[in-house]
């Protein structure tokens, strides 16, 4: 055993460098077919794809097929070239039709021409609004939208032999610069033709073109040269050049130029002209390239960097000045080549090392390069690592302890009895400490060797240790499951510390520890997160702050690895807090957290103000003085708009929403354009003179749908904000004017009273007592068609069933009602839970595109009618939205959970839904399931902004899995939402998931 390690470590200490610090991150949005041939950004902030399926714009929520509103065709096609309109317009190349516009203020997308074009691959406005046209065989040409008239552009020498434009560019002088088949030419402003600057036959066109801060024109060719255009106008190539079919560039967030190639990206240094290692696709590699034939570049408004090609689809990467992650090598000889960490140590030099779930520990320059491996374990791998002050190396897990020199070499090694081991800490004037799952140890000399010697301290029965913290007086603080416990000098055992009862934690465990320079001491539990212990009583009882909970992220640990920066601030992998402004911030995937699981206790310093957090994909960086969090409120705008099902015609958003008379249905989509984390965003909406109050949405994207708005002007007005950020401070408003019926007209109404009044001034005296009693029965017939009205509000005009705000006004009754019944019993099983089901037809849309909306609709009524026959009139039916329904069936138990979606499931294939022509069809549908409450000893941990995030996952899985089928969430125990990212939560063993069976008729 001792040969074969020592051969190891000489092997992995001859290492060079194997991989790479922190590498860009990217994170993916889906798009069809995984193609994307061009990207753009309009002046409001959406992002517009060219997909195989034609143009698509994207709110950080849904893709939006952007078509034509003709009946005879509606996709454009691919799109190669955008340009975004000074004036909000997108403008779009396409492969035959030539060039088309976006105009926002009419909602539509129209075909300019000209007819029968050559195809367009490159675009660009100049500072007078007239778009300049590049086309593959047609040469150049220039639309004057002013005048709506196209002009061909002539260009001569080379430039206009095979007439193949690549790439436009309008620099900051007004001047036109062309990338063409052959080489470089330059249309100045008042000039009657372009001039050629620079010709490459052979180079397969200069094919991307980008001005940098400094002015200088850089220009990227087919064979995979670089070069830019000096003060003098002639083209400087780069004297070290890569090679790779340069299709588009992009300036990064950093100043850098970044470079598309068909074999991957490239990022050059503008300073020093010096390249970067390049990026490509490792099939190993979460969170990197997932593809290498780059397409398109594109720089946001917000300094992110969008990337699209093919085979790869939809990018994002977001620079983060504070937090990166340092993933995995891509040598697979490398200790780090699957970098699940799960002990770190800095070494006096500043040397990281890293323990892996594997067993092998890598060793880390200051760069976080890995230059090599060091020895571990004799077996299993290392869960707790520590340098004491003479340099040693500590190194503990699976039941071993093994000490080592600087070198790696073995000093001495022991057997121990403690299972798992959680921390180590080196105290002068005590010796080693372990924290473990059978309490806390002390090794106090290297001279005992007898095993059971080292743990001179173990508190009666079964206590977990977890976390131990110098207490300012020789002695230690010690987090445990028992509570928080302390440790005197010279006493041979561990007290416990005592809690007021008016003040003390939130839960009975402490899971880390940290005591700032200043003496405060700060504890994190598994329950109740972050707290600060704030003083003493009277009879010498802690009292206890308890920050998580008060701030309104109880329910899940603040992170373990407790850390104060320079500005105070407590900080872990998950969390940070700010005592100054007493405000709590999360971290996550969207400020660059994206290292898979964070493990507890896997924490270092760097000493140089950097700290390493240990996760399954890699090591989380944070440099903490750097970080500020997001405070600004993001923009809201209006994302699609709908009446009665069906797109908003054009020309209806110019001066608001102007609504025919008999309009039952409108519906309205929002979006706040933060495209880091949708999920993060919280939204909230009143409709002025109608809701007293404003009403929050679910997380993600609101759609709002209002059934049979009463006459008159209606003011709507939406809010955003991040989780933790505060709400816009001028809403989004939107004017609705809904038209009268000629019934609620006041001229109708004015006319009848004139009559009566007429017949009053005729009939004399004798008819003022009918005339009350008809005045009477008009009050009556008011009240009962404001009722009416009332009523209608809460319900589908078409199916039906009840519309989401009745189930927002009753689900909360509901779930109050569920926790009252199981508290009465004492949390045993009961009838009283709630299954919450979401149904969505499945290829709903081809109903529409082959019969028409009016087979549709007669589907969506006769799916209502079903399900009252499958559920009974106390549960709660709605038409969640197009074909998707929620069901809430109250006193229900988790036992029955297939029985109801089997014979929901029977419902729709034992009888075929009749169409208005007499035709018949099978429909069948997808469900997804969760119970409340889900987890039986926890009934709060899922509220129902998470159960509706668990059901729309559980539907999905059920479409993904083939369709005609349900996926039920029944149980979970000691899963709580906000661990994990909801695109985990169904992969979570704590979670049971039932799954249904293909479907059998009965013989």
């Amino acid at each position: 055993m001792g040969l074969r390690w020592l051969l190891w470590m000489v092997l992995m200490v001859s290492l060079p460098n194997l991989g790479q610090a922190q590498a860009p991150q990217f994170t993916s949005v889906p798009v069809p077919r995984g193609v994307v041939a061009s990207l753009a950004q309009d002046r409001t902030g959406f992002l517009w794809i060219g997909s195989g399926n034609g143009p698509l714009r994207y709110d950080g929520h849904t893709l939006r097929p952007m078509e034509l509103q003709t009946p005879e065709r509606r996709n454009l096609g691919w799109i190669r070239a955008f340009v975004a309109g000074a004036d909000g317009r997108m403008w779009m190349g396409t492969e035959v039709d030539g060039l088309a516009v976006f105009e926002p203020d009419r909602n539509r997308v129209r075909l300019l021409g000209p007819a029968k074009s050559a195809p367009i691959r490159a675009l660009a406005q100049d500072q007078l609004g007239r778009i300049w046209v590049g086309t593959m065989g047609d040469g150049l040409s220039r639309y004057d939208p002013g005048q709506n008239l196209f002009e061909t552009l002539p260009l001569h020498g080379s430039a206009g032999r095979d007439g193949a434009i690549f790439s436009l560019l309008v620099d900051r002088q007004n001047r036109v610069w062309i990338g063409h088949g052959r080489g470089l030419a330059r249309w100045d402003p008042g000039s009657p033709q372009a001039r050629a600057l620079e010709a490459l036959e052979h180079s397969g066109g200069v094919r991307a073109l980008l001005q940098d801060p400094q002015g200088r024109i850089w220009l990227g060719t087919g064979d995979g040269r670089l070069a830019w255009i000096d003060e003098r106008g002639a083209v400087q190539w780069l004297a070290t050049q890569r090679d790779g079919d340069i299709t588009s560039l992009a300036l990064g967030p950093l100043g850098e130029l970044w470079v598309g190639r068909r074999q991957g990206l490239d990022r050059l240094d503008l300073h020093d002209l010096q390249w970067a290692e390049r990026l490509q696709f490792q099939p190993g590699l979460v969170n990197g390239l997932a593809g290498n034939e780059i397409t398109a570049l594109l720089r946001d408004k917000d300094g992110a960097i969008w990337v699209g090609g093919f085979g790869l689809g939809l990018q994002r990467h977001r620079h983060s000045a504070s937090i990166q992650v340092r993933g995995a090598d891509t040598d697979p000889a490398s200790p780090l080549s699957r970098p699940d960490i799960r002990a770190l140590a800095v070494r006096h030099d500043g040397e990281v090392l890293a323990a892996t779930h594997r067993g092998p520990v890598a060793r880390l320059n200051t760069s976080l390069l890995t230059t090599g491996g060091f020895p571990g374990l004799p077996r299993g791998h290392v869960e707790a690592l520590l340098e004491d002050p003479q340099r040693r190396i500590w190194l503990a897990g699976a039941n071993q302890l093994v000490l080592r020199d600087s070198s790696g070499q073995l000093i001495r090694q022991w057997q121990l009895e403690t299972g798992r081991i959680n921390t180590l800490r080196w105290q002068p004037d005590s010796g080693l400490w372990l924290a473990t799952e059978s309490g806390l140890w002390r090794l106090g000399s290297l001279r005992d060797d007898r095993p059971q010697a080292l743990p001179l301290l173990r508190p009666t029965g079964s206590a977990e240790v977890w976390a131990t913290e110098p207490d300012g007086e020789g002695g230690l603080w010690v987090g445990s499951v028992r509570g928080l416990l302390r440790w005197r000098p010279g006493s041979p055992h561990l007290e416990a510390v005592p809690s007021d009862p008016q003040a003390p934690l939130g839960f009975g465990a402490v899971l880390g520890l940290l005591r700032s320079p200043e003496g405060t001491l700060w504890l994190d539990t598994p329950v109740a997160g972050l707290h600060r212990l704030r003083g003493w009583d009277t009879q010498g009882r802690a009292q206890f702050d308890r920050i998580s909970e008060r701030l309104g992220h109880g329910g899940r640990p603040f992170g373990a690895n407790l850390r104060q920066d320079g500005r105070g601030r407590i900080w872990s992998q998950s969390f940070v807090y700010d005592p100054q402004q007493d405000r709590l911030d999360t971290l996550e995937a969207a400020d660059g957290a994206r290292f898979g699981t964070p493990w507890f206790f896997v924490h270092a310093d760097m000493g140089d103000g950097r700290w390493l957090f240990g996760g399954s994909q890699g090591l989380l960086v944070v440099q903490p003085n750097r970080f500020e969090p997001r405070r600004e409120a993001p923009q809201v705008v209006l994302a699609d708009v709908s009446l009665e099902g069906r797109t908003l015609e054009p020309d209806a958003l110019q001066n608001g929403l102007d609504l025919p008379p008999g309009t039952r249905s409108l519906s309205l989509r929002f979006s706040a354009l933060d495209f880091d984390d949708p999920e993060r965003l919280r939204y909230r909406h009143r409709l002025v003179g109608h809701d007293t109050d404003w009403t929050e949405s679910n997380p993600g994207q609101p759609t709002l749908t209002y059934t049979q708005l009463p006459p008159g002007e209606h003011r709507l007005e939406v809010q955003a904000r991040l989780e933790q950020g505060d709400w816009s401070g001028t809403p989004f408003a939107l004017t609705i004017h809904q038209q009268p019926n000629l019934w609620q007209r006041i001229e109708f109404k004015g006319l009848a009273v004139l009559i009566a009044l007429g017949g009053a001034v005729w009939l004399g005296r004798w008819r003022t007592r009918q005339l009350r009693a008809r005045e009477a029965l008009l009050q009556s017939l008011v009240e009962a068609r404001t009722t009416e009205l009332r009523e209608a509000s809460l319900t589908d005009p078409l199916t039906g069933l009840h519309n989401r705000r009745y189930l927002t006004q009753r689900i909360h009754q509901d779930l109050n009602l569920c926790l009252r019944l199981r508290q009465r019993t004492h949390g045993t099983p009961t009838e009283a839970d709630l299954m919450v089901i979401l149904l969505d037809l499945d290829h709903f849309k081809r109903i529409n595109d082959r019969y028409g909306h009016d087979a549709g609709d007669a589907v969506l009524v006769q799916t209502a009618e079903r399900l009252r026959q499958v559920f009974r009139s106390t549960d709660s039916l709605v038409r969640w939205g197009g074909e998707e329904f929620l069901i809430v069936t109250r006193a229900s138990s988790r036992k029955h959970t297939a029985e109801v979606l089997d014979r929901l499931r029977s419902a729709f294939h034992h009888l075929p839904f009749k169409l208005p022509d007499g035709q018949t069809l099978n429909v069948t549908h997808s469900a997804g399931l969760a119970m409340f409450p889900l987890d039986p000893d926890a009934p709060l941990a899922w509220d129902w902004d998470h159960l509706l995030r668990l059901v729309d996952q559980c539907l999905y899985e059920a479409k993904a899995s083939g369709r005609d089928g349900w996926v039920a969430a029944t149980d979970c125990y000691g899963l709580h939402p906000d661990t994990l990212p909801s695109h985990h939560w169904m992969q979570d063993p704590r979670l049971s998931v039932l799954r249904s069976q293909p479907f059998r008729p009965e013989a």
